[in-house]
């Protein structure tokens, strides 16, 4: 079981495993491969650029993801480096190797860096997250400076502006100018013992996907990082006092970061003896947003406002990415999502069922009871009537597929060996879509549209090489292979080709941990299998307050 027990396994095997050619990639004359690579990128957002020449990890296991977390924090070992970090949930004792001695806050109390992090802040509707413990430790070291940040639109019941927040601060990067120059961490992955947690629950640790980027687009990943903290009206008090940099002095201290140059970087997820230069040195990347519309979710309106977005409003490039890739997948999509409710999402995926062409649609998505359980307290559900929106979507596809061979939703479940279920939790909150084994998007907008419009997301969106040289290792392909070979427990190369892949998941093997959801559930706050639609009530509360799309409200 060693596939599950080492980070460098799943690199050495894909390694030995050839690449597609574009020509049977795409054996029904459609476009050269360097035209299918350009036509992911559309840009509709003047903040929206792509970048060549990055090299991209991708982490499917927490333990992974968090070890070369480590390695580039303890690379920050002199006054000129620094760390930003934004979290939604990051727990302080959270430990990076899975050993005594090993947590984030002793690899942060360790570096020589300036440290500064934004933290999403709840209160005062809950503490869950609760980021106020990693907050005070950071802002107790004399290089670190924390904000709990709570700049976010306010919810509306009723059709009345509330005055609450309604939105959250749910995006999870990390980039770090040390010895090795910039590098940049991003995706599902909390920092937290969810990820790699070896005891009860069986759910964990959470099947999650992460990525670390060095090349030019780290830099657009740190413009997210310097454009809030350079907005919130708490940084300049704190910049003075922990640093004694003027506003001015950090711009330039940003800029010093943005400079940086990246040095190859090895990685646990390769065998130690390879070059970390010959592993996805090539790809296409863009970095998408989600900001809502502070002005006018603000109370009263038009008093609040992101400074960084031009002209004022929100922004929406993560969704645009998303949008544009179902659109211009040709046979295929798979897509893991922890909820999975997303009504524009919805209306994409219908319009792709349609096209003649396109062979299936393939979702992977997180138990609908870990959401709605609870018929006699509605506040004790984690998601309240997610199951309706759910049967909402698989009528549609139905409707529209209705021998249901072009489409199938799964969820996971637990593995039935011990050492696998240490490294292969059962519970999905991976945001990760790939498109014709060409394009992948990893992040953290979920598949709601509060996701899309709302809350505060960031996604990278990632292609092979541009000039589709067959040398290169096609990472959106690799990914896929990678997960597959995860939920599957069969060998990489039982996956490599897609169709042999999807047969798997339809005839699973006694191997698998997946289990198809395709059918209809049974929603407790409903009372039946009931679409949302079926009580006017709940319908409006989602539409609201649940699930807001922002471009839909007044």
């Amino acid at each position: 079981m060693a596939s599950f027990t080492q980070c460098d396994t799943d690199a050495g095997v894909l390694g030995t495993i050839p690449r597609v050619a574009a020509s049977a990639a795409y054996p029904d004359g459609s476009p050269a491969r360097v035209s299918v690579i350009e036509r992911w990128f559309a840009t509709t957002q003047p903040y929206r650029r792509v970048t060549t020449g990055n090299q991209v990890v991708s982490y499917v296991y927490g333990i992974c993801a968090f070890a070369d977390i480590a390695s580039a924090i303890k690379s920050t070992n002199l006054d000129q480096h620094q760390i930003c970090l934004i979290g939604w949930w990051i727990d302080p004792g959270t430990l990076l190797f899975n050993v005594p001695g090993s947590s984030l806050l002793t690899y942060l109390s360790n570096s020589k860096a300036r440290i500064r992090a934004l933290l999403y802040d709840p209160r005062p509707i809950t503490t869950n997250p609760d980021n106020a413990p990693i907050a005070a430790a950071i802002n107790s070291l004399p290089n670190g400076a924390a904000i709990l940040d709570s700049k976010l639109p306010k919810a509306r019941y009723g059709g009345t502006q509330t005055g609450i927040s309604g939105g959250g601060h749910h995006q999870k990067l990390l980039v770090v100018n040390g010895q090795d120059g910039l590098i940049a961490f991003l995706g599902g992955m909390d920092i937290n013992p969810t990820r790699i947690a070896q005891a009860p629950p069986i759910d964990y640790p959470y099947h999650d996907v992460h990525l670390r980027i060095t090349g030019p687009a780290a830099v657009d990943v740190l413009k997210v990082f310097r454009e809030r903290w350079l907005d919130h009206p708490d940084s300049p008090a704190l910049d003075a006092r922990k640093f004694q940099l003027s506003r001015a002095q950090v711009e330039q201290d940003f800029n010093t970061m943005a400079a940086a140059v990246s040095n190859p970087v090895t990685t646990c997820t390769e065998p130690s003896n390879k070059s970390p230069q010959s592993y996805y040195k090539d790809c296409q990347v863009c970095i998408g947003r989600t900001y809502a519309n502070l002005q006018k979710f603000s109370t009263p309106p038009n008093t609040a406002a992101y400074t960084f977005i031009n002209p004022p409003g929100g922004e929406e490039t993560a969704w645009q990415l998303i949008a544009k890739g179902i659109q211009a997948a040709q046979r295929f999509i798979y897509i893991e999502d922890q909820y999975f409710v997303s009504r524009r999402l919805k209306a994409q995926l219908i319009s792709k069922l349609r096209e003649p062409l396109f062979e299936f649609l393939l979702i992977l998505t997180q138990n609908s009871a870990s959401f709605e359980w609870d018929a006699n307290n509605f506040k004790n559900n984690e998601f309240p009537y997610l199951i309706p929106a759910r049967n909402d979507i698989r009528a549609a596809f139905k409707a529209v597929n209705p021998r249901m061979d072009k489409w199938g939703l799964y969820y996971l479940k637990p593995s039935n060996d011990p050492d696998r279920a240490k490294w292969c939790g059962s519970y999905v909150h991976s945001k990760t879509l790939i498109f014709d084994d060409e394009y992948a998007i990893v992040g953290t907008a979920n598949a709601d549209d509060r996701g899309y419009t709302f809350d505060t997301e960031v996604v990278a969106s990632i292609t092979d090489d541009a000039l589709g040289r067959p040398d290169r290792r096609p990472f959106a392909r690799d990914l896929r292979i990678k997960l597959w070979h995860k939920h599957l427990g069969v060998p990489h190369a039982q996956v490599a080709d897609r169709k042999a892949g999807l047969n798997l998941w339809k005839n699973p093997p006694p191997t698998a941990m997946i289990v198809d959801a395709s059918a209809p559930e049974f929603s407790p706050l409903m009372g039946g299998v009931k679409v949302l639609s079926d009580d006017s009530n709940v319908e409006r509360l989602w539409r609201e307050s649940l699930d807001p799309d922002a471009d839909l409200l007044p």
